[in-house]
């Protein structure tokens, strides 16, 4: 798919609102600045433009690595830094009580409608909340599922495994084994948790069947995940598909609570 730079930032912002957030924290923080630093802070906007954040850069790192390391470039905008200190520069200013809980009420409700996903709403973002179960605040499964490709790796020889996960589990993955590299690009689980799923693509024809046990063309899955080079699949184990992945070439080594752990047959 050929994209823009103007559609990666809008993955990484989960939407245009969060976007809108990030350049007027940027404008109120400019307007604090000093002549000086303003003059900084628009040569460093000209620099990161000119060099990184344009269409021509994208794609020659793209040709070089791939798209989604483009993301790790979004990582040194502040943006985090600039929306805290303009929530609390705002609450500090204002003397009245009932003025600041309506600052923190009014920025919670823009929070939690800022998530990129269509259905969350102040109910879901206080119900979703959950006591860790391990020290690692991950779910277990990811734990589970990571040593037990670790140990069938190592038994081979392998040192990094290419692995494909529902969109649930697959996020946490590299931070808890850095050995694990993704199947599937990160940018298109983006895209289904946004509600803009790519379905006429090799991801696509692998995401359906890891995420909704649906495979379509079993030949053309097989082939997709051949030509991807997956070396383990986790699925959750209530959508029983070990016959198909059997089928395609996958064999089950173990299971974690809920899902169920494939390794590409030699």
């Amino acid at each position: 798919m050929d994209r823009t730079i103007f559609d990666i930032v809008m993955i990484s912002f989960s939407g245009t609102s969060m976007f809108v957030l990030f350049l007027c924290a940027l404008a109120f923080c400019y307007s604090k600045f000093s002549k000086d630093n303003r003059k900084r802070v628009v040569l460093l906007g000209v620099m990161l433009l000119v060099f990184i954040f344009n269409n021509f850069s994208y794609r020659l790192l793209a040709s070089v690595v791939s798209t989604g390391t483009f993301f790790r470039f979004l990582w040194m905008l502040p943006i985090i830094l600039m929306l805290s200190y303009v929530i609390v520069n705002m609450i500090s200013s204002e003397k009245k009580l009932f003025r600041k809980l309506c600052i923190i009420f009014f920025v919670a409700v823009i929070a939690s409608f800022s998530r990129g996903n269509n259905n969350t709403n102040i109910r879901s973002v206080f119900t979703s909340v959950e006591i860790p179960t391990n020290i690692y605040t991950i779910p277990e499964d990811v734990i589970q599922a990571s040593w037990l490709i670790k140990d069938d790796s190592t038994r081979l020889g392998i040192y990094e495994t290419v692995v494909v996960a529902d969109m649930e589990i697959m996020p946490y993955f590299r931070g808890y084994n850095g050995r694990i590299i993704w199947g599937i690009e990160m940018w298109y689980y983006n895209n289904e948790r946004q509600g803009n799923p790519i379905r006429d693509t090799e991801s696509g024809m692998i995401f359906n069947a890891i995420q909704k046990g649906y495979f379509g063309d079993i030949y053309l899955l097989k082939e997709a995940l051949f030509y991807r080079g997956i070396d383990y699949l986790v699925v959750k184990t209530e959508l029983e598909m070990n016959h198909i992945f059997e089928y395609v070439g996958f064999r089950v080594i173990g299971e974690t609570s809920n899902r169920s752990v494939y390794a590409r047959i030699e």
